[in-house]
């Protein structure tokens, strides 16, 4: 009964912008790095070991939609993120027993990973003013 449920959530994952696949299955010849930004928290895409193979300057935000820091951080990270028009910013719904928090060590949320080709480069926790997510962000200049 618990893996029904798990492929009843998985099939309702919001899209990624841009692309027609629900989620990313590695099947169909959807490469990791066809994956652009979303703008909802989506359940996980994709494993650890490939956020690996991400090119280029991506944002993976930790969090729910429900918690009310990730509410509170929304519009200074969206605020900050748009003028950046090479980086990808991917939500990643977290929570209780999701592997790709796990494996990142998220503990609070949001939580914003900079990864740049596919290497942590920073970790930015509950930012509150779009300056704090800038200078985040720099730190790929």
């Amino acid at each position: 009964m618990l893996q029904i449920a798990y492929k009843i959530r998985r099939q309702t994952v919001q899209p990624f912008i841009g692309h027609s696949c629900k989620f990313y299955s590695g099947v169909g010849g959807m490469k990791i790095d066809d994956i652009g930004s979303n703008s909802d928290y989506a359940e996980e895409a994709f494993t650890f070991e490939q956020t690996g193979e991400l090119s280029g300057d991506v944002v993976l935000e930790f969090g729910a939609p429900w918690c009310g820091h990730c509410q509170a951080a929304s519009s200074a990270i969206k605020e900050a993120v748009t003028e950046y028009s090479r980086l990808r910013h991917i939500k990643i719904y977290d929570g209780k027993g999701k592997p790709l928090g796990r494996a990142f060590k998220v503990k609070l949320w949001p939580t914003l990973i900079l990864l740049q080709n596919g290497n942590e480069v920073a970790r930015l926790v509950r930012p509150l003013r779009s300056d704090e997510v800038r200078e985040f962000i720099s730190k790929v200049d």
